[in-house]
């Protein structure tokens, strides 16, 4: 339901603008000071926005969350008067908060990743010291390391080379 005409994305990004300076000189709260906004969405109709944000400072504290994300609640119509007159539009939208996970998701992607880089080269150590140790066990017996081949070539092979021969 969000546009995806150029008037919709100007007035997403002249919001993002507006509610940027206006946390940082407005808004008395401290805890908003660290406050990013990474992501607005606006409807087509452009009365409602949803607006991604996340904290600089602070961010794996699941309280400051839930604290920054209630007082952006209470505030949200204080915003929306502040930020009608420059936007120039006859209604401001309706201002929706939503904390953005993104960078946790991918921080976590992260990890999992390098935990199967760290599995993978325990089992590569440990295939190549039990490979060794085939291999010395075959060596005492007198095999070959090679599966499947002996020093017999099979008939069709030998019928082959009487052929050409």
């Amino acid at each position: 339901m969000t546009t995806d005409g150029r008037r919709g994305k100007r007035v997403a990004e002249l919001l993002r603008a507006h509610l940027a300076e206006l946390l940082r000189r407005e808004v008395d709260d401290p805890r908003l000071a660290a406050l990013v906004i990474t992501s607005v969405d606006v409807t087509d109709d452009l009365m409602s926005a949803r607006i991604g944000v996340r904290l600089l400072i602070g961010d794996e504290d699941p309280k400051a969350r839930t604290a920054v994300m209630k007082s952006l609640g209470k505030g949200a119509g204080r915003l929306r008067r502040l930020i009608a007159p420059r936007l120039e539009l006859r209604r401001s939208p309706e201002l929706r908060f939503q904390y953005d996970a993104g960078h946790d998701a991918s921080r976590r992607v992260e990890e999992l990743l390098q935990e199967i880089h760290a599995e993978d080269r325990e089992r590569g150590e440990r295939d190549e010291s039990g490979e060794r140790a085939e291999r010395a066990e075959r060596a005492e017996r007198g095999e070959s390391g090679e599966s499947g081949e002996s020093g017999e070539r099979d008939e069709s092979d030998k019928d082959e080379h009487d052929k050409g021969a």
